[in-house]
């Protein structure tokens, strides 16, 4: 699974992303980058179109602050152009991505129920995931009427949409969202996962462990605070801190000396110029490990100075840059301090700093959710003002403000952009403020039980699924008794090999099951594939011939079934389509053996076949994998050289090849101008290559 980096031009210069680019696609070239300006999306690159947007990023002589935005234009993941565009800003929100939804949401039914709470019309899904969704609501197998719409369609017609339910993949822009449907009806599909987390944190863990929180919130604009006016002017310029810290004139080293005191040196201002980096791992933000004089962040953690070895318990710290610290070395982040102040009153308990710049509380909880907590523990978690209507949501009824302690006349010079880019003094008096309301609780005894929280669910695809229950009362009816056995072919056409195959296994079993894909994904349609499987069978009195459903074989469970690689690389997710087979079609035929045809050169069906030889055994399924049957000239028999000859119209060719049924079916149908059609279509050669 990718791993994500994001950088922000506002935070980050053009010079240090391209640098730090060039390292990461240096060490690993299956990572994503995502580019932001202000939280603004700006560009998603990886390895095959970094280099080329990473000159243009070089040479851009524009101003970053004045809405400029790069509208990236990829094809099979490569970079084909980039547009400049002023004044186009597009909210991307970069925490929804495949790597996040295939992650956390589409092997559970948290997303499912609560499209059957909340949603209540048809659903129209557009996107990028679109298909994704699709697949997964089918799977689920509820009564939801639902229908996919290309972006470019839906652009065009979507005020016809305006009474369903419209899920969009890609995020569209508010501007368009409002043109094209109420927003009582859009849910971008991000919100519909951050509310799932939402829900799932109260279910799961304010309703037993709330006094296992504290939620602390942190002013971000000066409508409650006392500033100076000097405050005021660097709050409102739109400078970020390394603007300042970079900034050599006498009166920001004046600024620069008052705000680090003590820690005013080269090294400590590079330190922070560079900090670490925020990655996205199983669908998770997290710091990257990173290492310098000044910060050290490990498996995703800053350190905390001053840990005991013998703690019986621990704070949590969760928040933003506040909480990790940014403008501080590892000794003076507000964990640090707090650890102090524990040590100092003999409890023994260690202060955790799960702090993420740029952060938000929604990765927060969701972190929580999939990481679970304690009941010992104490997690203290901070948000900013803009998040109060969430924390609300939440349910939260007590909250802290720090609005007290940034107001503390003592206090000047705390910050140099925000306030929650605070020096070392503010984050003392903050951690003494935090270990005040806290104190109490932490004298609490341990709770009887102290196992680690994580909010649980079965995986259960096919519980209630309409198209299951139809599929295994259809099955039902052909269940024999003995030692049975299966395979699954596309049969795209059937050939002598298939045949063979056939033949071969049915000699090993009381009955053999042949499962003929059902999904028309193939040049030669279902009908006809399953016809010529039948007829061709038909001598053979222990063989069962039988559609295989809506599921086993399907881009539902299984995308790149049917699809041919080369690629040893080649990642394939056919986990759920083998435990359909398992949990659902075995038990009911008494199938205790699967036979697969050996492959070495297409590494879709060697996967496959790798996958079926490490599951079956855990469900008392043997596999037999048999080798490639050759034809009378000692060539393996093979269904894209059959087509390519049929493409040829050399159809007395293929008669040694295929059974007579198959050939039939191929005359009557036609295939000769199916194929060259579809050739055509494709832009492929109109000669294949024979395997």
């Amino acid at each position: 699974m990718n791993d994500y980096y994001i950088f922000d031009l506002k935070q980050d210069s053009k010079d240090e992303i391209i640098q730090k680019s060039i390292q990461i696609f240096t060490k690993n070239e299956n990572v994503t980058i995502i580019i932001l300006s202000d939280d603004e999306f700006v560009a998603r690159i990886n390895y095959g179109n970094c280099l080329q947007f990473l000159h243009i990023l070089q040479n851009d002589k524009g101003n970053n602050d004045e809405n400029y935005s790069y509208n990236c234009i990829l094809d099979h993941n490569k970079l084909v152009a980039v547009e400049k565009n002023k004044n186009y800003k597009k909210r991307y929100d970069y925490t929804m991505t495949k790597n996040r939804w295939a992650t956390l949401y589409k092997d559970n039914s948290y997303f499912i129920e609560y499209l059957k709470k909340h949603l209540d019309k048809k659903i129209v899904v557009t996107g990028e995931y679109a298909l994704d969704v699709y697949y997964y609501i089918r799977k689920y197998g509820t009564n939801i009427n639902i229908e996919i719409v290309n972006n470019d369609d839906f652009l065009q017609i979507g005020a016809n949409y305006n009474e369903c339910s419209v899920i969009d993949t890609n995020n569209m822009s508010i501007e368009i969202r409002k043109k094209l449907i109420g927003n009582n009806n859009y849910y971008r599909l991000s919100e519909i996962c951050d509310l799932i987390e939402i829900e799932k944190f109260k279910n799961s863990y304010l309703d037993k462990y709330y006094d296992n929180f504290i939620f602390i919130e942190v002013p971000t604009t000066d409508k409650h605070l006392k500033l100076t006016k000097e405050e005021k002017k660097r709050m409102m310029s739109g400078r970020n801190y390394k603007s300042f810290l970079q900034d050599e004139t006498s009166e920001m080293v004046a600024l620069k000396k008052r705000f680090l005191g003590d820690y005013y040196n080269k090294q400590m201002i590079d330190d922070i110029c560079f900090p670490a980096t925020i990655m996205m791992v199983n669908g998770l933000l997290s710091q990257q490990s990173f290492v310098n004089n000044n910060f050290h962040v490990i498996n995703g953690k800053r350190a905390t100075t001053n840990c005991i070895p013998d703690s019986i318990k621990n704070v949590n710290f969760y928040g933003n840059c506040i909480v990790f610290g940014q403008m501080v070395d590892d000794f003076n982040t507000i964990p640090s301090y707090f650890q102090r102040k524990l040590n100092d009153n003999n409890l023994k308990i260690n202060a955790v700093n799960y702090g993420i710049r740029s952060g938000n509380l929604i990765e927060t909880i969701r972190n929580i959710n999939y990481k679970g907590i304690f009941p010992s523990d104490l997690n203290i978690i901070f948000y900013v003002e803009e998040e109060r209507e969430l924390v609300e949501k939440i349910a939260i009824d007590k909250t802290y403000c720090l609005y007290k302690v940034f107001n503390d006349e003592s206090l000047k010079d705390y910050f140099l952009d925000i306030p929650m880019h605070c020096n070392h003094i503010a984050n003392r008096k903050i951690s003494h403020y935090l270990f005040e309301i806290t104190k109490e609780k932490l004298k609490c005894p341990l709770p009887l039980s102290n196992e680690l929280i994580i909010p649980k669910y079965e995986k259960n695809l096919y519980e209630g699924n309409k198209y299951v229950s139809k599929y295994i009362e259809f099955l039902k009816q052909y269940s024999k008794s003995g030692v049975n056995g299966g395979i699954v072919m596309n049969c795209n056409p059937f050939t002598n090999g298939h045949l063979n195959l056939i033949k071969y296994a049915s000699k090993d079993v009381d009955t053999l099951y042949v499962f003929v894909v059902q999904e028309d994904r193939s040049i030669f349609k279902f009908e006809d594939r399953l016809k010529m499987a039948k007829e061709s069978c038909k001598s053979l009195k222990n063989v069962v011939v039988l559609p295989s459903g809506e599921f086993l074989g399907s881009a539902m469970l299984f995308p790149e079934y049917g699809s041919k690689s080369s690629d040893k690389n080649i990642k394939v997710d056919c986990l759920d389509d083998t435990e359909f087979f398992c949990k659902i079609v075995a038990p009911l035929l008494n199938i205790k053996c699967r036979f697969v045809g050996e492959e070495k050169s297409d590494m879709v069906t060697k996967h496959l076949n790798d996958e079926l030889k490490s599951e079956l055994p855990k469900y008392g399924i043997q596999l037999f994998e048999i080798p490639r049957f050759i034809d009378e000239n000692g060539n393996v028999f093979s269904a894209s050289y059959v087509r390519s000859l049929i493409s040829e119209n050399k159809l007395s060719q293929i008669s040694t090849l295929v059974p007579k049924e198959t050939l039939q079916i191929i005359q009557e149908g036609n295939y000769a101008d199916i194929i060259q059609n579809h050739l055509s279509s494709t832009k492929k050669l109109s000669k294949v290559k024979r395997r």
